[in-house]
Order: structure tokens, then C-alpha cells, then sequence
């Protein structure tokens, strides 16, 4: 599984690094259904819960250092992902939205800018849940 060992494999690399260096910043990509559990989306959640699970335990492991884990985990991101779904499943869950459409990846681009750029604003082993473009400003 790419998303779990990819993920364990890149920590395993960097993290020494980053406690040489006494300094780190480790920005993670969940998504919102970590907390919902929708239908037909099994496989992609199990992963990304069991990659939480593990960022929840290294936050642990890195607790009396200078390195940071922030995990980012998005709603609907307007990208080929959102094409597994019935194109009127898609519409229905963008009019739930204030602004009638889901985040674009420039807006999540956006936030993690601001996360990297002041990164004392957020607390190590955060789950930032973004919902909306609301959510962004």
C-alpha cells in the first residue's frame, strides 16, 4: 500500500535528519473521511486511517523534540479522485457547501504555505479538517 508505506518509508529517511538538525516540519494528507467513513471509498480510508495511526504514534516518539507533524485532511478536493463518484452524487455534496464548489488543490497548496511559514500557530499532531474554502481564510 503506497499511501501507508510510502508514507513510513519517507518518515524512516527524514526523521533522522530532521533530529540531527533538531528541527522539522512534516506536513501529512488525509482526508476529511478519516471522520466519516463514506460508502465506496473502503480501501482509500482504511489507508489513511492506519497512516493516522502511525502519524499519531511518531507525534508521540517526537514529543521532547523540535519537530512538528500537522496533518492536513481535506473534504471533496476537485481532482480525479472525485471521478470514482456518480456525477450527481458529486453535485449534491458541492451544494452543501457555502460556496457551492469543492477545494481546488491550489487552495490546499495555499494553507500549507501558511502552515510552513508560521508553523508555532498550529499544535504538533493536529488533524486540521478543511471543509471548505471558509475553512481556508
Amino acid at each position: 500500500n503506497i499511501i501507508l508505506l510510502g508514507s513510513a518509508n519517507l518518515y524512516r529517511a527524514a526523521i533522522p535528519h530532521m533530529k540531527k538538525n533538531n528541527s522539522g516540519l512534516i506536513i501529512n494528507f488525509l482526508t476529511e473521511a478519516i471522520t466519516t467513513f463514506p460508502p465506496r471509498m473502503s480501501s482509500y480510508v482504511s489507508a489513511k486511517c492506519a497512516l493516522f495511526g502511525l502519524l499519531n504514534c511518531i507525534t508521540s516518539e517526537l514529543k521532547n523534540t523540535n519537530i512538528k507533524i500537522i496533518n492536513i485532511s481535506p473534504f471533496f478536493v476537485d481532482s480525479n479522485l472525485i471521478k470514482a463518484y456518480p456525477p450527481k452524487l458529486i453535485e449534491l455534496e458541492k451544494m452543501k457547501l457555502p460556496e457551492k464548489r469543492f477545494l481546488k488543490p491550489a487552495d490546499i497548496a495555499d494553507y500549507v504555505i501558511r502552515i510552513i511559514r508560521e508553523p508555532q500557530k498550529y499544535e504538533s499532531g493536529s488533524n486540521i479538517i478543511l471543509h471548505s474554502v471558509e475553512d481556508i481564510r
